[in-house]
């Protein structure tokens, strides 16, 4: 193989690898809109990255407001009135996310989320990691 020719070879896989990528993101991201449940993630710095059409609706959210926002800033306006200074979910999400044990995980949890006009919505939680193929947690 010449040298322009292993050239064109290497871009050509730095392309598909880069392709590849796009798309399982675009899958991705297509497959947990579609789900009829409220579907968040976050990066492994605990930021949003999808807020699928289910939590807009739970959480009368759009996604554009929530994406790039810590998790924990945005369910803390949720909480009780007697937790939002004390949120203990920041602490136990930044610890998984760094892959400590955490009880916040692999659980149904049941509570309610508070809204600012009195309104209360009981909810049930099934929050979980999931890992890369490099090992890295995401929520």
């Amino acid at each position: 193989m010449t040298g322009e020719m292993a050239k064109n070879s290497e871009q050509w896989i730095n392309n598909s690898a880069e392709s590849m990528k796009k798309w399982d993101e675009q899958f991705r991201s297509y497959s947990f809109e579609t789900i009829p449940d409220a579907f968040i993630m976050t990066n492994k710095e605990g930021k949003i990255v999808i807020w699928n059409k289910a939590a807009e609706t739970l959480f009368e959210m759009s996604k554009t407001k929530v994406q790039g926002q810590f998790l924990w800033d945005i369910i803390a306006k949720f909480l009780a009135p007697n937790f939002q200074k004390f949120n203990p979910l920041k602490s136990q999400i930044k610890q998984a996310l760094e892959g400590a044990e955490s009880s916040f995980f692999n659980k149904i949890v049941e509570t309610k989320l508070f809204f600012p006009d009195g309104r209360i919505k009981e909810i049930r939680i099934l929050n979980f990691l999931l890992y890369e193929t490099d090992g890295k947690h995401y929520l």
